[in-house]
């Protein structure tokens, strides 16, 4: 059956997303996360923070400037390594990352774009003075939380990745 008009608008498809994920919560975690934005200087720069009721230790970019965290990231982060997570999120957003290729499609894959974030995001840590150690702590309690092995392993290659890049 073909159905027409009924495709979702973007906005409409984010705020379905971010209901699938859970609920959007204020209390002092969306502050927390504020505050990180500010440690980058990322205040005014068009960017809408959201706080989601999520054990998942994740963070998540729209191209509308929406920046969602898990309240699981929240819970287990400093102040300075959410900021490392607004700023990998910010390395999808300001660098138009391209979308993973569905496999065997040719382009770019998820681990080569969320690499391409990480080292974007590594960058602005380091122009605002804040070190980029701090993108491979949070990473390692992203790993840390992870079941998954596959996940596990491709976080532990963006480590090395920013291990390398940083002299370690």
């Amino acid at each position: 059956m073909l159905l027409t008009g009924c495709a979702l608008s973007a906005e409409q498809s984010r705020i379905s997303w971010a209901q699938r994920q859970g609920p959007e919560i204020t209390d002092e975690r969306l502050q927390r996360v504020k505050l990180a934005g500010q440690m980058l200087g990322a205040q005014g720069a068009g960017l809408t923070y959201h706080v989601l009721q999520n054990g998942s230790v994740t963070a998540y970019s729209w191209p509308s400037g929406d920046v969602y965290v898990s309240s699981g990231l929240i819970d287990r982060a400093s102040d300075a390594e959410i900021a490392a997570a607004i700023a990998h999120e910010l390395g999808h957003l300001m660098k138009e990352l391209p979308k993973p290729a569905a496999a065997g499609l040719g382009g770019p894959s998820a681990l080569q774009v969320e690499m391409e974030a990480d080292a974007y995001g590594a960058s602005i840590l380091q122009k605002q003075g804040l070190k980029d150690s701090l993108l491979i702590s949070l990473l390692q309690k992203v790993a840390d939380a992870t079941a998954s092995s596959q996940c596990r392993g491709d976080i532990a290659e963006r480590i090395h990745t920013l291990e390398a890049s940083a002299g370690r």
